[in-house]
């Protein structure tokens, strides 16, 4: 995957930096989801008396089944300026990335098989303002985040399939739309931190 990044000292002095970059990250690989390809279905049939028949001699059809995918992608742009303020340096940043090709699935309406696809999508940016300073013995840094992400499904295993949606759940003691289930994740839009780093006698940091 290609990795670019620039600075350009804008009056020469050291002091003031226009900062660019241009990424692509590559997904992960899905060896967990490939081993689900080897799950199959089996039809057994019994009386009411009698024992279980024997497992039949060859599987049924696959309940998830891939085909050849393209590998999800994540092209990020950045700009920025750093500035020596305050005896440190000031980072300001902006960030944006375009998810293209993730996975999601669907199901075969004639095989009920889950068949993986590469219809997701995702879009994040960010502003990020950072400050820093180091002494001989101590390190200060603050930062502060405003952050944005929408993804068309948060994992693998959600569905485009509308009558997926209208199934009801079993959630807190009432029945209700498995679409109405809380989100599982959050954004968060703004995210602080203040970092401290002190070195101490006898090793210690």
């Amino acid at each position: 995957a290609p990795r670019l990044a620039a600075s350009f000292d804008l009056f020469g002095d050291g002091r003031t930096f226009l900062i660019a970059g241009r990424n692509r990250y590559f997904g992960k690989t899905l060896l967990a989801y490939k081993l689900r390809e080897m799950d199959r279905s089996y039809l057994q049939v019994r009386s009411s008396y009698g024992d279980w028949p024997s497992p039949p001699s060859s599987p049924g059809d696959p309940t998830y089944r891939y085909s050849e995918l393209e590998t999800p992608r994540t092209d990020e742009t950045v700009v920025g300026l750093d500035q020596v303020l305050w005896g440190g340096v000031t980072k300001l940043r902006y960030i944006e990335r375009d998810g293209k090709k993730g996975f999601a699935r669907e199901k075969d309406p004639l095989t009920k098989a889950y068949v993986l696809n590469n219809k997701g999508s995702s879009r994040h940016y960010q502003y990020r303002l950072a400050w820093e300073r180091w002494w001989p013995q101590h390190y200060l840094a603050l930062n502060a985040t405003y952050q944005k992400t929408r993804v068309s499904n948060e994992d693998y295993s959600e569905t485009f399939d509308a009558d997926d949606l209208m199934e009801e759940v079993w959630y807190d003691g009432d029945v209700i739309a498995l679409s109405d289930l809380p989100r599982k994740d959050f954004n968060r839009p703004w995210v602080g931190n203040l970092i401290y780093s002190a070195r101490l006698p006898k090793g210690f940091t």
